[in-house]
């Protein structure tokens, strides 16, 4: 690889050099692009997350508000979805503008988070999440009733 010629100037022959100017940028490139595929996999496991915890917050608060009044708060879902949105904002890399809607129908509850974002740069990349979770009221001591009272049949049959 190495030739010193005389006066200690260290000489590189021309195939190194070929190689390294195009091995070190299709290298870098590859380096970069995993990097920006963990961080889109990084925001949408947050949004994700986040999305459910929202739904399960909300669907233990509505359970809490119509058993004290037997109506549904806006307040409460503008404050969980602005909540979500800004969890989601404060700890994505790539995505920083979200939307979160939460939707309540007779028995379930259904969250939705949507960005549009897009990456500029060397590579451009649409950075798009759209995630949507579904959660159905339940009822633990209903559940448990149920439950015993399968079990209770199980032993007498």
């Amino acid at each position: 690889f190495f030739e010193r010629r005389g006066g200690g100037i260290i000489r590189l022959r021309a195939s190194f050099t070929v190689e390294n100017s195009f091995i070190v940028p299709i290298f870098t490139l590859i380096i970069f692009t995993n990097d920006v595929q963990l961080f889109y996999m990084h925001d949408i496991v947050l949004a994700l997350c986040a999305v459910n915890q929202t739904g399960i917050q909300a669907e233990y608060g509505y359970k809490r508000i119509k058993n004290i009044n037997g109506l549904y708060s806006d307040d409460l879902k503008a404050q969980l979805e602005s909540n979500c949105a800004g969890y989601i904002k404060e700890k994505s890399i790539i995505t920083k503008d979200i939307n979160i809607s939460i939707q309540k129908n007779s028995s379930d509850l259904t969250v939705k988070a949507q960005s549009n974002s897009r990456l500029t740069g060397a590579v451009s990349m649409a950075a798009d999440i759209s995630l949507v979770t579904n959660i159905k009221e339940n009822s633990p001591p209903d559940y448990i009733r149920r439950v015993n009272a399968l079990k209770k049949l199980r032993r007498e049959g």
